[in-house]
């Protein structure tokens, strides 16, 4: 069966795993739990991000990746696909959505995937992912600095909440030293 894992990583700063850094609020496991990854459209999936002011995300940074292993036959599948950025307001709230260029390419490995667990449901696991890295504007960051992340699954369907309202400080170490050469572009 394939694992449902998000993690939503930006590595300067905001640097954590989804299932270790905060509880998924139970509506949102709920609904990730009727989600299947390997059917649903990822031509209608939004992730969303809302930074702290002094936190941008580099230009170009945002990954979509997926991976997949059969241990009977030993294939595996790791793919990337690049995040499109749809908007980004003043107030620090950043929308991504799959690359148009690399939905057909996603959605044949959806289909590779589904035969293998259509053969062989208990000898494949999977996980997908998304990345960004993240960087600094110019604003002076505090530790109490907070940010959340959500995600649409459906296009003009409801922000699932991923991480609300969790304090960057808790999750890295935003001390001068390692900031230094974190600015954005």
């Amino acid at each position: 069966m394939v694992i449902l894992m998000i993690r939503i990583l930006a590595p300067l700063l905001i640097a954590a795993c989804l299932a270790s850094c905060t509880v998924v609020p139970l509506t949102t496991q709920a609904a990730l739990g009727r989600l299947d990854p390997l059917t649903a459209d990822p031509g209608g999936f939004v992730l969303h991000f809302t930074l702290p002011p002094g936190v941008g995300l580099e230009e170009s940074s945002a990954m979509f990746s997926l991976t997949s292993e059969r241990s009977d036959t030993g294939e595996s599948l790791a793919s990337d696909y690049g995040l499109e950025l749809m908007t980004v307001s003043d107030q620090g709230d950043f929308a991504f959505r799959i690359a148009p260029s690399d939905l057909d390419r996603l959605r044949a490995d959806q289909a590779r995937i589904g035969a293998w667990e259509a053969e062989a449901p208990r000898e494949n696991s999977g996980s997908f992912s998304v990345h960004a890295s993240g960087c600094l504007t110019g604003v002076e960051l505090t530790p109490d600095a907070r940010f959340s992340a959500g995600l649409q699954v459906t296009e003009g369907g409801p922000i699932l909440p991923l991480i609300r309202n969790q304090p960057i400080g808790s999750l890295v170490d935003l001390s001068q030293e390692d900031l230094a050469g974190a600015a954005c572009d």
